[in-house]
């Protein structure tokens, strides 16, 4: 899956020109969340390969500006290495902490002309925008406070004369109460990327006058770790808990996100019914959000204790994929199986992309539309709507007729992969364009 872009002129084109500065926002990679990282990394490695003599700024959550040079697989084994810049940012009460959007954006207003913090600086030196809000938190759906942490960022770069282009992400649901910003935010966006069509409906609905582009998630062309040691000589099935879900109380996620189950009872019921399908098979839980185990959102803390549930006999058949510190990684691990159960929507692209049949309990709207990008939309299950048994018996039929959907993934993957090295074609002739004519 780690391919190489097509060249096309605009790249050659660009690489005689001064080197563009590229800041991006909402893929940090000093993050916990393997699925945010991803992106990063994704975003990266595609940037650097078309414009090698590029800055890139990735904005963190952690303060301070380093230099950092990131190792990566390569298809062969061996290591590339990704020259990239890290710069603080954060929505802060501190008003001394640095990158603290609140004082920069005042000290914007009171006319310091775009040098006002590391990242005004950053953005007023820079020829391109980039922000994928992390692939999915675009939304209203998580809570003011994640909706404005998700949305300040962009209203701020509006204060610097530099083209802001939303990546490929999810869009909605919104409630009432924000849909001018929303609206607001994407006419101020020089371009519309969305990963799915539930999206680029939702945009036009909002009647703002944006027509969305679209590409599958970044994530399908993420680099692949390759797993020391052999591969498992039985069945592998891999399980992704949500710490979110697992570790909520059940009344508030129901409440929440309108669940009609406990999703503790429902992933033993899975986990349990998956085993005894296969007598011979083996298990791994792979971890998609590592965090502190105390962490409400541990995805390590939410396998460890559903391991523990299981009764000795099936315990003896699982493992638990301890901290896998990177989102590579932990893809080169789910590609060694034979069948994939995710809730985290990153750990569910990792298999998708690499050929594995793939089921995903959805808790939003937002997988069922990216599973159909590969024609898997049928192994999606909504405890949202269906039943704990309808769904385990569905998983328990997809896993049993797992060729089929791996059949259905090498026929769809190679059209999607390409979709994403087009997007990321069409993202550097914009700015060979914003060049020549800032140039003009």
């Amino acid at each position: 899956m780690f391919q190489l872009p097509r060249t096309n002129s605009s790249s050659e084109v660009l690489l005689t020109k001064p080197p563009a500065t590229i800041c991006i926002f909402g893929a940090a990679l000093d993050t916990g969340n393997l699925g945010v990282q991803a992106l990063g990394v994704t975003m990266l490695v595609e940037l650097r390969r078309r414009l090698p003599d590029a800055r890139l700024i990735v904005f963190s959550g952690m303060p301070g500006h380093r230099e950092i040079s990131l190792k990566l697989p390569g298809e062969d084994g061996s290591l590339q290495v990704i020259d990239y810049e890290e710069i603080g940012c954060s929505l802060s009460r501190d008003p001394f902490k640095s990158g603290n959007l609140y004082v920069e954006n005042a000290l914007q207003r009171l006319g310091f002309k775009g040098r006002s913090g590391p990242v005004s600086r950053a953005l007023y030196d820079a020829d391109l925008i980039l922000d994928v809000t992390g692939g999915d938190s675009f939304t209203s759906m998580y809570g003011p406070y994640r909706f404005k942490y998700a949305t300040y960022p962009k209203r701020f770069c509006n204060r610097f004369s530099v083209p802001l282009v939303l990546m490929p992400q999810t869009y909605g649901p919104f409630d009432g109460t924000c849909m001018g910003e929303v609206r607001a935010m994407l006419l101020n966006a020089a371009k519309v990327w969305v990963r799915d069509n539930e999206s680029a409906k939702l945009i036009e609905k909002l009647g703002v006058g944006v027509s969305p582009n679209y590409s599958a998630d970044m994530a399908f062309i993420l680099p692949t770790e390759k797993p020391k040691g052999p591969q498992p000589a039985n069945t592998l099935i891999g399980v992704n808990v949500s710490g979110l879900l697992f570790h909520a109380e059940s009344n508030s996620i129901s409440h929440q996100y309108g669940l009609r189950c406990d999703y503790r009872v429902l992933m033993l019921d899975l986990v349990t019914a998956l085993l005894k399908a296969d007598s011979q098979a083996q298990l791994i839980f792979v971890p998609h959000v590592v965090v502190e185990k105390t962490h409400p959102e541990s995805d390590l803390q939410a396998c460890i204790e559903l391991r523990e549930m299981l009764p000795a006999n099936l315990r003896s058949r699982s493992t638990v994929l301890a901290n896998p510190q990177t989102a590579w990684a932990a893809k080169g691990a789910i590609s060694q199986c034979d069948f994939f159960l995710g809730t985290r929507m990153h750990a569910c692209i990792a298999a998708l992309s690499t050929g594995v049949a793939t089921c995903a309990i959805a808790y939003s709207n937002k997988t069922t539309p990216v599973f159909e990008t590969v024609g898997m939309s049928h192994a999606v299950f909504d405890p949202r709507q269906q039943a704990i048994e309808t769904i385990v018996e569905g998983v328990v039929e997809r896993f049993l007729n797992r060729s089929i959907d791996q059949a259905k993934l090498q026929r769809n993957l190679p059209e999607v992969i390409d979709s994403v090295h087009r997007m990321f074609d069409d993202v550097v002739e914009f700015l060979n364009k914003t060049q020549l004519k800032a140039a003009a």
